[in-house]
């Protein structure tokens, strides 16, 4: 007997339960569009109201990469290559013709002009210690 009176309130509580699940109410939490704050569809997937929104927080995340990219070690050594060449040719220029129109070439001895000639480095420019030095460049 007793063995029965257990399974018995054993097999009600689980109806108990079911119950008290069916009587209880989803919450439904409402969507907000990240841009405008307009209220998204229910069961929408995005985080965007319409293509506008999503095409505005796209713009400014290539924004940042580009300012990223700007103020990036390799962008300034590439920024400091093109003025320190300017001035290794304007200064050659000068020590060979006397003006900053026209410079001797240091490989071939031709006249050649400004505009035209490129800055020689004896050791590469992969050594950082000796890319951006004066005696190394001609």
């Amino acid at each position: 007997m007793k063995y029965e009176r257990k399974h018995q309130k054993l097999r009600e509580l689980p109806k108990i339960e079911k119950e008290k699940n069916q009587t209880k109410t989803k919450k439904v939490k409402i969507k907000l569009c990240k841009v405008c704050g307009k209220q998204l569809k229910e069961g929408s997937l995005t985080k965007f109201c319409t293509k506008k929104c999503q095409e505005l927080v796209a713009k400014e995340k290539r924004a940042k990469t580009r300012e990223k990219k700007k103020n990036s070690i390799s962008s300034l050594e590439k920024k400091l290559d093109i003025v320190f060449s300017r001035y290794v040719r304007l200064r050659d220029a000068l020590k060979t013709t006397g003006s900053n129109d026209n410079l001797l070439c240091y490989t071939c001895d031709k006249l050649t002009p400004y505009s035209e000639s490129q800055n020689m480095h004896f050791v590469s420019r992969r050594h950082k210690g000796l890319r951006w030095t004066e005696d190394n460049c001609k």
